[in-house]
């Protein structure tokens, strides 16, 4: 179950009780969404590393990211990197908290770039260990709030056609295929779906 608290759009908490696939044994855990800070960027690396579907940037592509997110608007862009920092709820029982987890750790982080009132999805990922636990979820709704509150009208994005999990994701929040560009994609080569959210009214 998932729960959502958003009256801050700078920052939301949200409490998950998740269970480990094939584990009786369930635990709270809350996230932290937030911006990303200079600080987090050796966690960002490594989380940017473990997954596959990552786009693979540069210590400097994340570090310019972040700088920009920090100057504000340049023009009519704007750059937005968010993290979820997750911690186990200590009553919980620790044989079922997530292995290699650690307090304050980043479970997860989403990275778009606005342009005057629409926004694009370039990258959003979630350490294997925390991953079917919602942490994706949080992180897109804090997106969609932050877009509604900024009088934003879509969201947009491209992915391989072979990601399952993710397509059904933003399906299930309402982004539609608009599009298919084959071969776009490298190692392997693999067509690239596109999807639009549009429902922010």
């Amino acid at each position: 179950m998932v729960s959502y608290s958003t009256q801050s759009v700078a920052s939301s908490a949200v409490c998950l009780r998740s269970q480990l696939p094939g584990c009786s044994l369930a635990f709270r855990m809350e996230l932290l969404i937030r911006q990303a800070e200079l600080a987090d960027l050796p966690s960002l690396l490594g989380l940017d590393r473990s997954s596959v579907t990552a786009p693979h940037w540069s210590e400097s592509q994340y570090l310019n990211m972040m700088q920009a997110m920090q100057a504000g608007s340049v023009g009519t862009v704007r750059s937005l990197l968010l993290v979820a920092v997750a911690a186990v709820d200590p009553s919980s029982d620790p044989s079922a908290e997530p292995e290699g987890n650690a307090s304050g750790a980043i479970a997860g982080m989403l990275v778009a770039k606005g342009v005057l009132d629409e926004w694009e999805i370039e990258n959003l990922a979630v350490l294997p260990q925390f991953q079917r636990m919602g942490v994706a979820k949080a992180l897109l709704h804090n997106l969609l709030d932050r877009v509604r509150a900024a009088h934003g009208t879509g969201v947009f994005l491209e992915m391989r056609e072979s990601n399952e999990p993710a397509r059904k994701l933003y399906e299930r929040f309402g982004f539609r295929e608009t599009g298919c560009r084959r071969g776009y994609y490298r190692e392997p080569t693999e067509a690239a779906i596109l999807y639009a959210f549009t429902g922010l009214g």
